[in-house]
């Protein structure tokens, strides 16, 4: 047993969960992420390097993203809970404005300013964070989430990224059709 505060424990897992993420142990990768966020939300955790929350959040969602069609309905509703908050946690910037926007189209999006700001700041999690609402069978969120990653690729220059995104957006919308239009 160790007799170090939480806050120099929650790095000793974290680490440990990257570590698990290239030996391909899924499973024990998302357990020492979640110990990190437990010990981080815990009375010690305000104490901390402020980077550890988010890259704990980030590093338990590419587990369960990284299981794909195997992790469980929870697993992915926790998983895309855990992008969420990496994306608002992770900004240089502080948000005031939690609001929801409307989207170039004049449609509502589901995201705050801030999270689209971190969307365009890191599209690949953006893309994979689509990726756990498809698992999750949140479809109209998956497709937003892939229609906002496909304009920050199209925006860095990197088009056949912003394609793909484009394509699992239409995959999303076609998987969230109600199947009495197809009777």
């Amino acid at each position: 047993m160790t007799h170090q505060g939480g806050d120099e424990i929650v790095g000793l897992y974290r680490v440990r969960g990257d570590v698990n993420m290239e030996l391909f142990q899924r499973k024990d990768a998302e357990a020492d992420y979640a110990m990190a966020i437990q010990y981080l939300e815990g009375p010690d955790g305000y104490k901390a390097d402020p980077v550890e929350l988010p890259l704990s959040r980030l590093g338990r969602a590419r587990a369960v993203r990284s299981l794909g069609s195997a992790a469980t309905p929870t697993q992915a509703l926790q998983a895309s809970n855990d992008y969420e908050i990496y994306f608002l946690i992770s900004q240089e910037d502080n948000y005031d404005d939690t609001t929801i926007t409307k989207s170039s189209s004049g449609d509502t999006t589901f995201f705050s300013e801030a999270i689209i700001d971190g969307i365009q700041r890191n599209p690949y999690a953006a893309w994979e964070w689509g990726m756990v609402n498809r698992v999750a069978q949140n479809y109209d969120k998956a497709a937003e989430i892939h229609r906002l990653a496909a304009n920050a690729f199209e925006e860095i220059g990197d088009k056949p990224r912003s394609v793909i995104c484009a394509l699992d957006r239409g995959l999303d919308l076609a998987s969230g059709l109600d199947s009495s239009v197809w009777r």
